[in-house]
């Protein structure tokens, strides 16, 4: 394959015409044989995830060899290609409608103990969420935490002169998960969790050494957007007496948000 120029330093790094050449020659090699759509000449993520998602539904290596070409060293020249293109490929991915196969409530239990174990030396009971559940999960959702890690990604991001790379992977990762939440459900908590976990996953991962330095190992969009993956929303932590964490597997997650 012939080496793609990345961004020249007298243009801004990550443009619509940068974007749609790069796109447009990994599908040529990723998808042989198969004409090229035409949104991808609009130079948008969203354009780019939607196509891979009408192309290769849920095929995970396709669409990974696709993002690690895209992203990489011959394309946007973003660091942590690899890792990002794994993360992309899961979360561009997901079957919105069900989950991939029931997981046991030990199971879900190790997904949360994989993060608050991990930052806060503790654990916190997970509750599988019946569609009675999500009504109370809407009204008193506890964000900070996610908020903060965030907010901290960015930081360390604009201290080591990473935010261009920050903002277009952030977008790219919303590009992902934003349209398939929405048509899943009315709920806003859903589509806004969604693009939470898959935007904090991707700069995690962008800053992932320096964030070690830190004391950050433990990625929590990362952890969640597994376990979207596999059909739960990881709906977050309710604080009704001692705090819960609920996971509403798909199959309960209704179309409407009971006039909330």
């Amino acid at each position: 394959m012939p080496e793609r120029k990345g961004p020249s330093q007298d243009e801004s790094p990550f443009t619509p015409g940068l974007r749609a050449g790069i796109a447009f020659s990994v599908f040529e090699d990723v998808f042989l044989g198969i004409e090229v759509p035409s949104m991808l000449k609009v130079g948008t993520n969203d354009a780019i995830a939607k196509a891979l998602r009408i192309h290769a539904p849920r095929n995970f290596n396709q669409q990974q060899k696709f993002f690690q070409l895209y992203l990489g060293p011959h394309g946007l020249k973003i660091p942590h290609a690899e890792r990002l293109s794994e993360f992309f490929a899961l979360s561009n991915t997901i079957n919105w409608e069900s989950e991939e196969e029931p997981l046991a409530p030990e199971e879900l239990q190790s997904f949360i103990d994989a993060y608050f174990v991990s930052r806060y030396k503790r654990s916190i009971r997970a509750k599988i969420a019946t569609s009675e559940d999500v009504a109370s999960l809407i009204l008193q959702k506890d964000e900070s935490e996610d908020i903060k890690l965030l907010s901290l990604v960015a930081a360390v991001a604009a201290k080591n002169g990473k935010m261009a790379e920050l903002e277009e992977i952030g977008d790219l990762a919303q590009a992902t998960v934003a349209e398939p939440a929405t048509a899943r459900t009315t709920i806003e908590l859903f589509r806004q969790d969604a693009v939470r976990y898959a935007k904090l996953g991707a700069g995690f991962i962008l800053m992932q050494e320096e964030l070690g330095k830190l004391g950050h190992k433990s990625n929590s969009g990362e952890i969640f957007i597994e376990l979207l993956y596999k059909g739960y929303w990881p709906g977050g932590r309710v604080k009704i007496g001692k705090a819960i964490f609920y996971i509403v597997p798909f199959s309960v997650l209704p179309k409407e948000t009971f006039g909330l």
